[in-house]
């Protein structure tokens, strides 16, 4: 048995080490394979260069430093710390770098009276400079990131040559296609800022939509059949989502805290519990020290095991560490923050502690015209392109909060108007290993996923599903009623008979 163990660690050394030599296989070595793919995509190699240089100036700009300085009576004014980060991310943007540092350190409002046009620049202090630099690199990268995703798209549409387009014209004109979304888990850390919130938001609207395509539209065609049937109990997160994004709600009051100039941390607690304290599924401070209890996943925390790591979509991480003990008596601990600033909400998943500070700062948009106006004269073709659309406007952007509600509707829009076909992934350990199966934790993934009441809701059913069209060309021979069969389909739909 020794001998065997000892073989057995060897062996599992040996296959570390494999593993870190080959993650440790240099970018240099990779690039070259990568260049191969894209050209292959037909990417040109001008195209090429400018993914390169976006890149770069992505960089670039990370290493920009802003510091106060007061000049006379304005208050303090942003000003860079050193130039040489800022001139070498506008070399690779292609535009001038006093461009870059006007549209970093100020914005301008433009009103429109009767009489006329007033202009107002408006000076950026350094934090608010440093907000402005890191929306632009987001912007930058979800555009680039957007824009390869069109290209490759194109690249690899695999439409029929002309001489066989009319065959099938009537397919690619009806916009058919297949998908596949891969969703993003929950995002639990010690610390859950605004980003983890808006992450956990996503994944409570795609649980609805999974209870409506199953659990609601399956038992709602029983009823509407007259089916005799025992309604199969399960937990509906609507009152969650309305909750996040519903009238009042936390990012309506988020936004809301957030137009007044002396918005703070404090006034958005106090916002939340003027307006929230008597919800359920809300609670002011921190509430996590509670046991594992996968039975309670309506209440209880996701429990053990806390993830520094995101999530994935069954809600845990292959890093996790058990700070306070494990199995049932697993805490969760505490957010490292003052109690409060601290809110609970409780997910389909479990409850997630969230830090409030800087909610309000990322939840604004610093993304102003003059930064889209700056980049849409760029040298960069690429880039220019990118910012086409970008017109003189002095309105204030909408707000994170409220940009992501809006992709998350489009999001919801579009799966609501296909046909999904749902994948649920199970992880039985942490420790991404074979051959090792934790009972408790897929017990607990399999409830807060709502896939017992789906199992209950299948077995009492019917798996057989014919459309009325089908089953009228199989059966309409063996009955008088339904000669002769020119009568057509639509006679035999529900409520034409």
């Amino acid at each position: 048995e020794s001998t065997a163990a000892a073989e057995s660690t060897a062996a599992a050394e040996s296959t570390a080490a494999a593993e870190s030599a080959a993650a440790e296989k240099s970018e240099d070595d990779r690039l070259p394979s990568l260049v191969n793919s894209m050209k292959q995509c037909e990417f040109t190699d001008a195209e090429l260069m400018d993914i390169w240089r976006l890149l770069v100036g992505i960089l670039h700009l990370g290493n920009v430093r802003f510091e106060d300085k007061e000049f006379g009576n304005s208050g303090p004014t942003a000003v860079l710390e050193e130039e040489g980060a800022l001139r070498r991310a506008a070399a690779a943007f292609g535009i001038p770098s006093q461009h870059l540092q006007g549209a970093l350190t100020a914005h301008i409002l433009q009103g429109k009276t009767k009489a006329r046009n007033s202009v107002t620049v408006v000076r950026h202090d350094a934090a608010e400079a440093i907000r402005t630099r890191d929306s632009l690199a987001r912007e930058l990268y979800k555009r680039l990131f957007e824009w390869l995703i069109e290209r490759i798209n194109a690249s690899i549409d695999a439409r029929p040559e002309a001489a066989n387009a009319a065959r099938f014209s009537r397919l690619w004109t009806s916009g058919l296609y297949i998908g596949i979304l891969d969703v993003y888990g929950f995002e639990i850390f010690e610390d859950n800022s605004f980003e983890q919130f808006c992450i956990n938001y996503t994944n409570e609207v795609l649980q609805q939509l999974f209870i409506s395509a199953t659990l609601k539209s399956e038992q709602d065609d029983y009823r509407q059949e007259g089916i005799d049937w025992i309604e199969v109990d399960y937990f509906d997160n609507k009152d969650v989502v309305k909750l996040i994004d519903g009238r009042g709600g936390i990012l309506g009051l988020l936004d809301e805290v957030a137009t007044f100039r002396d918005a703070s941390t404090e006034k958005l607690m106090n916002s939340f519990g003027r307006s929230l304290a008597d919800n359920p599924f809300f609670k002011l401070g921190a509430d996590n020290d509670v046991p594992y209890d996968p039975k309670e996943r309506r209440t209880s925390s996701i429990g053990t095991r806390l993830s520094h790591g995101v999530l994935k979509a069954i809600g845990l991480s292959s890093e996790a560490d058990e700070p306070h003990g494990s199995g049932k008596n697993a805490l969760v601990p505490r957010p490292l923050c003052d109690e409060d600033k601290l809110f609970s909400v409780v997910h389909y998943a479990g409850k997630v502690t969230y830090t409030s500070t800087n909610f309000i700062e990322k939840n604004a948009d610093s993304f102003y015209s003059s930064l889209k106006q700056s980049m849409a004269v760029s040298e960069v073709e690429t880039l220019a392109s990118l910012f086409k659309e970008a017109q003189e406007s002095g309105r204030k952007p909408p707000s994170m909060g409220t940009q992501f509600k809006q992709q998350v509707a489009t999001l919801q829009r579009e799966l609501q108007a296909s046909h999904p076909r749902y994948i649920r992934c199970i992880k039985p350990n942490e420790t991404k290993s074979a051959m090792i199966f934790d009972s408790e934790r897929v017990v607990h993934q399999c409830q807060y996923l709502g896939l017992l009441e789906n199992v209950r809701v299948r077995r009492a059913g019917y798996c057989y599903r014919a459309s009325y069209d089908a089953f009228l060309r199989r059966y309409f021979c063996i009955s008088m009623d339904a000669r002769p069969y020119r009568v057509g389909l639509d006679a035999f739909r529900p409520g034409n008979a």
